[in-house]
């Protein structure tokens, strides 16, 4: 399992780069006359919306087989039904994240996204492992499960991600301010900024569905006492 961790910090540092390397196009001295900056950066944002996914799935599941069922075997075992139904829900909320983003000019909106994708992503979070699991059910049932979990649940998330996202956000604009400024995006200092950011979210990956896999656990035992 270490090796799917490793492969996936790998994996988003080199999306990541790319990624700034393809928005800096955009903005340069001479930008592509054919390409609006809004083309360039949505094209390369959806693009990095499904490849990081690809990344978190691989991360996820394979805690949450470990947590769950003590299970170490590598990704190419797993079955690609699992593996692309979990993708998919991770693209429901990154695409419920990027729509809050692209609503900052309205304030109220704003507001009431954000608060919609908390809940949301609480109450969801079960279907993660569920899914992981191979299990049966959808919305419906995962949603009941986290009925009295919320704010256990909830907690946990803030207590155990703030700091990361935190860390993650300043390192993240300390990249993003050089950049602006004119520097490359290959230059030693934003190479290990771009490393200490992908490890993090690694991280947050990690810490994220282990909280998922303890909260999946407790509901199944409270379903199993009733």
């Amino acid at each position: 399992m270490p090796a799917v961790f490793f492969a996936a910090a790998v994996f988003l540092l080199g999306n990541s780069m790319v990624g700034r390397l393809a928005a800096s196009s955009a903005i340069g001295p001479h930008p592509p006359a054919w390409m609006s900056l809004y083309v360039l950066w949505g094209g390369n944002l959806i693009l990095q919306s499904v490849l990081s996914s690809l990344v978190y799935a691989l991360a996820a599941i394979a805690v949450h087989r470990f947590i769950l069922l003590g299970e170490t075997a590598t990704p190419r075992s797993w079955p690609v039904r699992r593996f692309l139904r979990f993708v998919g829900w991770l693209l429901v909320f990154q695409i419920l994240f990027w729509m809050y983003l692209f609503s900052l000019r309205w304030h109220l909106v704003q507001l009431i996204l954000g608060i919609s994708i908390l809940i949301l992503t609480v109450r969801l979070i079960l279907i993660f492992p569920a899914l992981a699991m191979d299990e049966p059910g959808g919305i419906e049932i995962n949603w009941n499960r986290t009925r009295n979990q919320f704010w256990r649940i909830g907690a946990a998330l803030v207590v155990a991600l703030g700091p990361i996202y935190i860390v993650e956000f300043v390192v993240a604009l300390g990249v993003f301010s050089q950049w602006l400024l004119g520097g490359s995006v290959f230059t030693p200092s934003a190479i290990l900024m771009s490393a200490i950011n992908a490890l993090l979210v690694t991280v947050n990956v990690t810490v994220a569905a282990a909280i998922a896999s303890w909260a999946y656990w407790d509901a199944r035992a409270a379903q199993t006492v009733r």
